[in-house]
Protein backbone atom coordinates (compact mmCIF):
# COMPACT_ATOMS: atom_id res chain seq x y z
CA UNK A 1 0.00 0.00 0.00
CA UNK A 2 1.27 3.43 -1.08
CA UNK A 3 0.09 6.48 0.36
CA UNK A 4 0.92 10.42 -0.02
CA UNK A 5 1.39 12.66 1.94
CA UNK A 6 3.15 16.16 1.71
CA UNK A 7 4.20 15.40 -1.91
CA UNK A 8 5.94 12.06 -0.73
CA UNK A 9 4.85 8.43 -1.36
CA UNK A 10 4.99 6.77 1.78
CA UNK A 11 4.70 2.67 1.48
CA UNK A 12 3.33 0.23 4.36
CA UNK A 13 5.97 -2.04 5.96
CA UNK A 14 3.94 -2.81 8.93
CA UNK A 15 1.07 -2.43 11.89
CA UNK A 16 2.07 -0.88 15.25
CA UNK A 17 -1.80 -1.10 16.54
CA UNK A 18 -5.09 -0.22 16.34
CA UNK A 19 -7.12 2.37 18.92
CA UNK A 20 -10.30 3.77 19.18
CA UNK A 21 -9.83 6.04 16.46
CA UNK A 22 -8.22 4.58 13.81
CA UNK A 23 -4.78 2.24 12.89
CA UNK A 24 -1.12 2.87 13.30
CA UNK A 25 1.68 1.38 10.82
CA UNK A 26 4.91 2.12 9.75
CA UNK A 27 5.46 3.47 6.38
CA UNK A 28 8.72 4.48 4.72
CA UNK A 29 9.18 7.67 2.51
CA UNK A 30 10.71 7.18 -0.99
CA UNK A 31 13.97 7.94 0.57
CA UNK A 32 13.89 5.43 3.10
CA UNK A 33 13.06 7.38 6.27
CA UNK A 34 10.80 5.48 8.42
CA UNK A 35 7.19 7.09 9.89
CA UNK A 36 4.09 5.87 11.94
CA UNK A 37 1.40 6.76 10.03
CA UNK A 38 -1.74 6.40 11.91
CA UNK A 39 -5.12 6.58 9.65
CA UNK A 40 -8.19 7.66 11.22
CA UNK A 41 -11.43 5.45 10.59
CA UNK A 42 -14.63 7.01 9.91
CA UNK A 43 -17.86 5.78 11.63
CA UNK A 44 -19.85 5.32 8.57
CA UNK A 45 -22.13 2.98 10.24
CA UNK A 46 -23.40 6.24 12.76
CA UNK A 47 -26.54 7.13 11.66
CA UNK A 48 -25.54 10.70 12.51
CA UNK A 49 -22.41 10.63 10.73
CA UNK A 50 -21.47 13.69 8.80
CA UNK A 51 -18.48 12.76 6.90
CA UNK A 52 -15.90 14.99 8.72
CA UNK A 53 -13.45 14.11 11.30
CA UNK A 54 -15.09 13.59 14.98
CA UNK A 55 -14.47 16.24 17.50
CA UNK A 56 -12.33 13.50 19.39
CA UNK A 57 -9.64 13.18 16.46
CA UNK A 58 -9.47 16.90 16.60
CA UNK A 59 -8.89 16.73 20.32
CA UNK A 60 -6.42 14.56 19.72
CA UNK A 61 -4.15 16.54 17.51
CA UNK A 62 -4.63 19.83 19.30
CA UNK A 63 -3.12 17.83 22.10
CA UNK A 64 -0.61 16.73 20.11
CA UNK A 65 0.22 20.23 19.19
CA UNK A 66 0.06 21.47 22.68
CA UNK A 67 2.60 19.28 23.68
CA UNK A 68 5.06 19.88 20.97
CA UNK A 69 8.62 19.66 21.91
CA UNK A 70 7.91 19.92 25.22
CA UNK A 71 8.34 15.91 26.44
CA UNK A 72 10.62 13.34 24.86
CA UNK A 73 7.71 11.22 24.44
CA UNK A 74 5.60 12.70 22.26
CA UNK A 75 6.12 12.55 18.66
CA UNK A 76 6.33 15.19 16.21
CA UNK A 77 3.20 16.09 13.62
CA UNK A 78 4.85 15.50 10.03
CA UNK A 79 1.92 15.87 8.02
CA UNK A 80 -2.00 15.67 8.24
CA UNK A 81 -3.83 15.16 4.79
CA UNK A 82 -7.64 15.06 4.83
CA UNK A 83 -8.99 13.27 2.42
CA UNK A 84 -11.85 10.30 1.51
CA UNK A 85 -8.53 8.62 3.87
CA UNK A 86 -7.96 10.61 7.03
CA UNK A 87 -3.95 9.96 8.05
CA UNK A 88 -1.62 11.90 10.19
CA UNK A 89 2.09 11.52 9.66
CA UNK A 90 4.50 10.96 12.96
CA UNK A 91 8.16 9.99 13.40
CA UNK A 92 8.59 6.82 14.44
CA UNK A 93 10.62 6.74 17.46
CA UNK A 94 13.38 3.56 18.81
CA UNK A 95 11.05 2.69 21.05
CA UNK A 96 7.77 2.22 19.21
CA UNK A 97 7.85 -2.04 18.79
CA UNK A 98 7.67 -1.74 23.04
CA UNK A 99 5.24 1.21 23.49
CA UNK A 100 3.86 3.31 20.91
CA UNK A 101 5.12 6.90 21.61
CA UNK A 102 4.02 10.43 20.20
CA UNK A 103 5.91 13.20 18.82
CA UNK A 104 5.65 16.51 17.47
CA UNK A 105 6.85 17.55 13.98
Amino acid sequence: MTSKLKNTNYHRAGSLGDGAFGAVVVVYSDTGTEFAQKTFSEDSDDEDYTGSLDVGVFRELSVLRLLMNRHENVLTIEDIVYDEVRRIGLERSEEDDEQMTTKTF
